[in-house]
């Protein structure tokens, strides 16, 4: 059966869920709710990207092409914080407030692939603080305080780097599992 999965996958079929009488979870099973639906929300939804995203390899794609400039606009409107008190958007993202303003431009702008991977990724990660939470708001405060798990750093202050948000979300499981240390 394997082989006629991975025949079935070789010949350009992303769909091996009936091989054998036996399903199998493929990449469009994937349902866009969850942290997946509300990462893509975040950052505008349907509409911004003239898509439906049902799939991490329907996010990385979005990716791989730039997100819409619009879609860093939306997420700072979601999430003003970023901007208000202090420039946390550099921080959770590399992008200046001064650049920021730079970046709202009309819906066919694109913006770069390391540009659109950290704003996603940081999308993701608010998504997922969410659910953990139960909301955006006690997200929100969330990462903007000292966490005694993160030796007593600000959650925002990690996401500079790839291995700050893998630390950040291996955090956010403990969380969710009652391990707060």
């Amino acid at each position: 059966m394997a082989t006629l999965r991975a025949q079935s996958l070789a010949e350009g079929s992303n769909d091996a869920s009936d091989i054998g009488g036996q399903h199998t979870i493929t990449n469009r099973d994937v349902d866009a709710g969850g942290v997946l639906g509300n990462a893509i929300n975040l950052l505008g939804g349907e509409k911004v990207f003239g898509r439906h995203i049902n799939s991490r390899l329907d996010v990385h794609d979005m990716i791989a092409l730039g997100l819409p400039a619009v879609a860093l606009r939306i997420l700072v409107g979601e999430l003003p914080f970023l901007i208000e008190k202090e420039d946390l958007l550099s921080v959770a993202v590399g992008v200046s407030r001064e650049s920021f303003y730079q970046y709202v431009g009309g819906p066919d702008v694109k913006l770069g692939v390391e540009l659109s991977n950290r704003i996603w990724k940081f999308a993701e990660t608010m998504a997922s603080a969410s659910e953990v939470f139960g909301s955006k708001e006690e997200a929100l405060g969330w990462m903007a305080l000292p966490a005694i798990g993160l030796d007593q750093r600000r959650p925002i202050d990690l996401f500079s780097t790839a291995a700050g948000q893998e630390v950040i979300e291996e955090y956010l499981t403990r969380i969710e599992y009652g391990v707060y240390t």
